[in-house]
Protein backbone atom coordinates (compact mmCIF):
# COMPACT_ATOMS: atom_id res chain seq x y z
CA UNK A 1 0.00 0.00 0.00
CA UNK A 2 1.51 3.17 -0.96
CA UNK A 3 -0.10 6.90 -1.04
CA UNK A 4 1.27 10.10 -2.50
CA UNK A 5 0.16 13.53 -2.06
CA UNK A 6 1.66 17.15 -3.33
CA UNK A 7 0.93 20.87 -2.94
CA UNK A 8 1.53 23.63 -4.18
CA UNK A 9 0.97 27.79 -2.33
CA UNK A 10 1.72 31.11 -3.50
CA UNK A 11 1.74 33.37 -0.48
CA UNK A 12 0.94 36.26 -3.20
CA UNK A 13 0.86 39.60 -0.84
CA UNK A 14 2.74 39.68 2.96
CA UNK A 15 4.31 42.69 4.45
CA UNK A 16 6.91 40.24 5.23
CA UNK A 17 9.36 40.57 1.96
CA UNK A 18 10.30 36.77 3.05
CA UNK A 19 6.91 35.83 2.02
CA UNK A 20 5.30 38.33 -0.67
CA UNK A 21 4.94 36.13 -3.06
CA UNK A 22 6.65 33.02 -2.11
CA UNK A 23 6.03 30.09 -3.94
CA UNK A 24 5.78 26.57 -1.85
CA UNK A 25 6.19 23.57 -3.35
CA UNK A 26 5.24 20.32 -1.12
CA UNK A 27 5.67 16.63 -2.13
CA UNK A 28 4.47 13.64 0.38
CA UNK A 29 4.56 10.16 0.47
CA UNK A 30 3.74 6.98 2.34
CA UNK A 31 4.51 3.35 1.96
CA UNK A 32 4.35 0.08 3.56
CA UNK A 33 6.53 -1.93 1.68
CA UNK A 34 6.29 -5.61 2.81
CA UNK A 35 3.32 -7.56 3.55
CA UNK A 36 4.36 -9.86 5.92
CA UNK A 37 4.62 -6.79 8.00
CA UNK A 38 1.73 -4.54 7.87
CA UNK A 39 2.47 -2.88 10.99
CA UNK A 40 6.06 -1.51 9.08
CA UNK A 41 5.69 2.37 7.16
CA UNK A 42 8.04 4.52 5.96
CA UNK A 43 7.14 8.07 5.13
CA UNK A 44 8.36 10.75 3.86
CA UNK A 45 8.11 14.78 3.12
CA UNK A 46 9.64 17.84 1.44
CA UNK A 47 9.01 21.33 1.09
CA UNK A 48 10.98 23.57 -1.29
CA UNK A 49 10.26 27.51 -0.75
CA UNK A 50 11.45 29.99 -3.25
CA UNK A 51 10.91 34.00 -3.32
CA UNK A 52 13.87 35.41 -5.50
CA UNK A 53 17.12 36.27 -3.37
CA UNK A 54 14.68 36.98 0.03
CA UNK A 55 14.07 32.99 0.39
CA UNK A 56 15.40 30.08 -1.03
CA UNK A 57 15.14 27.07 1.45
CA UNK A 58 13.81 23.68 1.53
CA UNK A 59 12.52 21.27 4.62
CA UNK A 60 11.31 17.88 5.28
CA UNK A 61 11.63 14.52 6.72
CA UNK A 62 11.88 11.23 6.58
CA UNK A 63 11.01 8.37 9.10
CA UNK A 64 10.70 4.70 9.81
CA UNK A 65 7.86 3.59 11.75
CA UNK A 66 6.25 -0.07 13.45
CA UNK A 67 2.79 -0.43 14.99
CA UNK A 68 3.41 -3.86 16.48
CA UNK A 69 -0.79 -3.96 16.36
CA UNK A 70 -3.71 -4.92 19.03
CA UNK A 71 -1.73 -8.48 19.52
CA UNK A 72 0.92 -7.61 21.77
CA UNK A 73 0.07 -6.77 25.07
CA UNK A 74 0.00 -2.21 25.39
CA UNK A 75 0.04 -2.06 21.18
CA UNK A 76 3.65 -1.01 21.10
CA UNK A 77 4.67 1.76 18.14
CA UNK A 78 8.06 2.95 17.51
CA UNK A 79 9.60 5.49 15.13
CA UNK A 80 12.69 7.41 14.36
CA UNK A 81 12.46 10.55 12.26
CA UNK A 82 15.53 12.26 10.87
CA UNK A 83 13.94 16.20 10.05
CA UNK A 84 16.08 18.99 8.07
CA UNK A 85 15.32 22.29 7.51
CA UNK A 86 18.01 24.65 6.07
CA UNK A 87 19.64 27.87 7.78
CA UNK A 88 21.16 30.72 6.25
CA UNK A 89 24.82 31.85 7.47
CA UNK A 90 24.19 35.86 5.99
CA UNK A 91 25.75 35.47 2.83
CA UNK A 92 24.03 35.66 -0.46
CA UNK A 93 20.75 34.23 -0.88
CA UNK A 94 18.43 33.76 2.41
CA UNK A 95 18.50 29.89 2.73
CA UNK A 96 16.81 29.99 6.03
CA UNK A 97 13.69 27.78 6.05
CA UNK A 98 10.43 29.59 6.71
CA UNK A 99 7.68 27.02 8.58
CA UNK A 100 5.21 29.86 8.16
CA UNK A 101 2.10 28.57 10.88
CA UNK A 102 2.34 26.03 12.90
CA UNK A 103 -0.67 23.32 13.50
CA UNK A 104 -0.85 20.35 15.67
CA UNK A 105 -2.83 16.87 15.18
CA UNK A 106 0.13 14.90 17.23
CA UNK A 107 2.99 15.44 19.85
CA UNK A 108 6.58 16.35 18.22
CA UNK A 109 4.64 16.05 14.95
CA UNK A 110 5.01 20.33 13.98
CA UNK A 111 6.67 21.38 17.11
CA UNK A 112 10.09 18.90 17.23
CA UNK A 113 10.58 19.21 21.27
CA UNK A 114 8.29 20.39 24.15
CA UNK A 115 11.05 23.00 25.08
CA UNK A 116 13.31 23.80 22.48
CA UNK A 117 10.54 23.71 19.63
CA UNK A 118 8.40 25.19 21.95
CA UNK A 119 10.26 27.71 23.37
CA UNK A 120 13.27 28.36 22.17
CA UNK A 121 13.81 27.40 18.23
CA UNK A 122 11.42 27.59 15.08
CA UNK A 123 12.06 24.74 12.86
CA UNK A 124 14.81 26.51 10.79
CA UNK A 125 18.57 26.06 10.90
CA UNK A 126 17.87 22.28 12.32
CA UNK A 127 18.85 18.75 12.24
CA UNK A 128 16.54 16.57 14.45
CA UNK A 129 16.89 12.93 15.18
CA UNK A 130 13.49 11.64 16.86
CA UNK A 131 13.10 8.68 18.37
CA UNK A 132 9.64 8.36 19.56
CA UNK A 133 7.87 5.01 21.60
CA UNK A 134 4.33 4.61 22.25
CA UNK A 135 1.81 2.21 23.85
CA UNK A 136 -1.35 1.71 25.22
CA UNK A 137 -1.30 0.25 28.35
CA UNK A 138 -5.30 1.07 28.76
CA UNK A 139 -7.66 1.48 26.26
CA UNK A 140 -8.39 5.20 27.55
CA UNK A 141 -4.36 5.85 28.12
CA UNK A 142 -1.55 6.67 25.71
CA UNK A 143 1.78 6.93 26.76
CA UNK A 144 4.69 8.74 24.27
CA UNK A 145 8.32 8.70 25.06
CA UNK A 146 10.56 11.09 23.17
CA UNK A 147 14.51 11.19 22.60
CA UNK A 148 15.29 14.53 20.47
CA UNK A 149 19.02 15.30 19.12
CA UNK A 150 19.12 18.40 17.97
CA UNK A 151 22.32 19.69 15.29
CA UNK A 152 22.77 23.33 14.04
CA UNK A 153 22.60 23.25 10.12
CA UNK A 154 24.03 25.92 9.24
CA UNK A 155 26.61 28.42 11.54
CA UNK A 156 26.24 32.18 10.99
CA UNK A 157 29.47 33.46 10.10
CA UNK A 158 28.07 36.79 10.37
CA UNK A 159 24.60 38.50 11.77
CA UNK A 160 22.62 40.34 9.58
CA UNK A 161 18.97 41.92 9.48
CA UNK A 162 17.43 38.59 8.35
CA UNK A 163 17.16 35.11 10.68
CA UNK A 164 18.91 34.36 12.40
CA UNK A 165 19.30 38.28 14.48
CA UNK A 166 20.30 37.16 17.87
CA UNK A 167 23.75 38.06 18.06
CA UNK A 168 24.23 34.49 20.02
CA UNK A 169 23.75 32.46 16.82
CA UNK A 170 26.61 33.98 15.36
CA UNK A 171 28.88 32.60 18.62
CA UNK A 172 28.14 28.94 18.09
CA UNK A 173 30.68 27.04 16.95
CA UNK A 174 29.49 23.14 17.41
CA UNK A 175 26.60 21.75 15.18
CA UNK A 176 25.68 19.60 18.47
CA UNK A 177 22.74 21.64 20.14
CA UNK A 178 20.84 19.70 22.65
CA UNK A 179 19.32 16.44 23.72
CA UNK A 180 15.96 16.41 25.01
CA UNK A 181 13.31 13.52 26.73
CA UNK A 182 9.66 13.84 26.93
CA UNK A 183 7.41 11.99 28.67
CA UNK A 184 3.29 12.50 27.65
CA UNK A 185 0.25 11.14 28.90
CA UNK A 186 -3.04 11.16 27.24
CA UNK A 187 -6.24 10.18 29.48
CA UNK A 188 -8.91 9.73 27.53
CA UNK A 189 -11.98 8.73 30.06
CA UNK A 190 -14.65 9.44 27.54
CA UNK A 191 -15.62 10.81 23.92
CA UNK A 192 -15.89 14.59 25.73
CA UNK A 193 -13.22 15.17 28.05
CA UNK A 194 -9.16 14.49 27.14
CA UNK A 195 -6.34 15.18 29.67
CA UNK A 196 -2.55 15.35 28.90
CA UNK A 197 0.54 15.46 31.07
CA UNK A 198 4.16 16.24 30.01
CA UNK A 199 7.13 16.10 31.91
CA UNK A 200 10.44 17.05 29.66
CA UNK A 201 13.94 18.05 30.00
CA UNK A 202 16.74 19.67 27.94
CA UNK A 203 20.45 18.79 28.26
CA UNK A 204 22.41 21.47 26.40
CA UNK A 205 25.30 20.18 24.53
CA UNK A 206 28.16 22.60 23.39
CA UNK A 207 26.69 24.51 20.81
CA UNK A 208 23.42 25.17 23.03
CA UNK A 209 25.36 25.85 26.08
CA UNK A 210 26.95 28.67 24.06
CA UNK A 211 23.93 30.49 23.02
CA UNK A 212 22.08 30.12 26.48
CA UNK A 213 25.16 31.12 28.43
CA UNK A 214 25.05 27.99 30.43
CA UNK A 215 24.70 24.46 30.68
CA UNK A 216 22.28 23.65 33.11
CA UNK A 217 19.41 21.57 32.16
CA UNK A 218 15.85 23.05 31.33
CA UNK A 219 12.85 20.98 32.77
CA UNK A 220 9.06 21.53 31.98
CA UNK A 221 5.87 20.38 33.33
CA UNK A 222 3.05 20.56 32.18
CA UNK A 223 -1.10 19.66 32.71
CA UNK A 224 -3.87 20.27 30.15
CA UNK A 225 -7.13 19.22 29.80
CA UNK A 226 -10.01 20.38 27.27
CA UNK A 227 -13.78 19.85 26.15
CA UNK A 228 -15.28 18.73 23.46
CA UNK A 229 -18.43 19.92 22.78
Amino acid sequence: RAMLGGGYWNVFASDDPRRDGLHVYDLRAEVQPLRRLEGLGLAGEIVKERNGAENDSWGGYAEIHHDFGDDVPWKPYIAYRYAAFTGDDGKGDNSAFDPLFYGFNDWNQWYLGEILGEYVATNRNLDVHVLHLRTNPIESITAHLFYLYFRLDEFANEVSSRPPTDSRVALIESRDLAHEVDFIVDWAPNDYLSISAVAASLFPASGARVFFASGDTWSSFMLTASVKF
